[in-house]
């Protein structure tokens, strides 16, 4: 009778410590924290955001033990904040701010390529008397320094013969571009094309220029990753690539429902903006091929170099340091082992 006893104060011993192992699993999973820096509509776009309202994301980073956190920043710069005091893991980012982390060494790597050509666009006030370039002389023109709009900023006023110190620069957030129109503070604004050609269809100022003319002077959407995160774990970052992968295929198959999501919100009210903003190339979504491409490459380096003769950047690097697309061939061979067809 004892000897049964102890056996099952044995077994009872042993069930109370596989419970508490498996409580302790669970109360430790593992977090992905996933940053967007789209702060003007709170939201995350590209594929990226379609991944998101699919459930995608949470589908594959489940699957590697994972649960994701979603933070939401006002721009590039709040992104790069966050990388430097270790509150985020991955973030989707303009060029201007990744590549001015990558300068300033603050940790982080290019793993993914979101969007090849993101468009920029410039409004001016309603009644304006800027009718050509150089009419931005003299007058007082917003954009968000540091931030993905710059890149077009320096080469239009380059190209175009505009004394940039003969304009009035207004440091200003993107969201608050319609309300400095509405005030007449403002004369014309450079920024995300998607927000500010909604805001001219709304009638708060008139539409000037977009970087569909000249798409060497867009910006790129990049996908970065903490360097401290990418070498423990990886498994998470390929999980998450997986899904973003997979949202892209979605979008092709069925581009018109998935426009609005693409934009991350900007174009709630006119989305009849997402076939001219969003398909250049006849629904292939090229532009949204996670591997980053020598063209990708270049374009990075093009962006630095010229912030670097500005005096925005003090080193000179060459941005392959930057690039790493193992995570991408990752992604894709364990989906092609699946038998999941990705379109090129």
């Amino acid at each position: 009778m004892q000897k049964r006893l102890r056996i099952l104060a044995t077994f009872l011993v042993l069930l109370a410590f596989a419970s508490g192992n498996a409580f302790s699993a669970k109360a430790k999973q593992k977090v992905f924290r996933l940053g967007s820096a789209s702060g003007q509509v709170r939201a995350f776009d590209s594929t990226v955001g379609i991944a998101q309202e699919l459930g995608f994301l949470e589908e594959e980073l489940s699957k590697v033990g994972y649960k994701i956190e979603y933070s939401y920043f006002e721009n590039g710069i709040a992104i790069n904040e966050a990388f430097i005091a270790g509150d985020i893991d991955a973030a989707t980012i303009g060029d201007v701010p990744a590549f001015t982390g990558y300068a300033n060494q603050i940790g982080t790597v290019w793993i993914g390529s979101l969007s090849s050509f993101s468009d920029i666009a410039i409004l001016t006030r309603k009644g304006s008397s800027i009718k050509k370039p150089k009419d931005l002389e003299g007058k007082n023109v917003a954009i968000n320094i540091g931030t993905n709009a710059q890149f077009t900023f320096e080469n239009y006023l380059t190209f175009h013969g505009v004394d940039r110190n003969k304009i009035n620069i207004i440091n200003l957030t993107l969201i608050n571009h319609p309300s400095a129109f509405a005030s007449g503070s403002i004369d014309a604004a450079f920024g995300s094309a998607p927000f500010l050609l909604n805001a001219a269809a709304e009638g708060v100022a008139d539409e000037f220029y977009t970087t569909r003319q000249n798409p060497e002077w867009s910006c790129q959407g990049l996908i970065l990753a903490s360097k401290k995160f990418l070498k423990t774990d990886e498994k998470a970052l390929v999980a998450f690539e997986k899904a973003v992968i997979r949202a892209r295929e979605e979008l092709i198959k069925n581009p018109s429902r998935w426009y609005l999501t693409y934009s991350g919100g900007a174009i709630a009210k006119h989305p009849e903006l997402g076939e001219r903003l969003y398909n250049r190339d006849n629904g292939r979504f090229r532009d949204l091929i996670l591997r980053i491409g020598e063209q990708e490459i270049e374009k990075g380096q093009n962006l630095y170099n010229l912030l670097l003769k500005l005096g925005r950047y003090k080193t000179a690097r060459d941005v392959k340091g930057f690039v790493n697309n193992n995570i991408y061939e990752q992604a894709e061979k364990e989906l092609k082992a699946k038998g999941f067809v990705i379109t090129e």
